[in-house]
């Protein structure tokens, strides 16, 4: 089982790891629409 206090730092992970998923998928996308 996960503690909080190890949940909560995977939660900062996420959230933190979040736009920069999104920024990428954008930029992966405009790419390939580009071509």
């Amino acid at each position: 089982m996960i503690t909080k206090r190890g949940n909560r730092k995977v939660m900062e992970k996420v959230i933190f790891a979040k736009p920069l998923i999104l920024k990428a998928f954008r930029i992966g996308k405009y790419h390939s629409n580009k071509e």
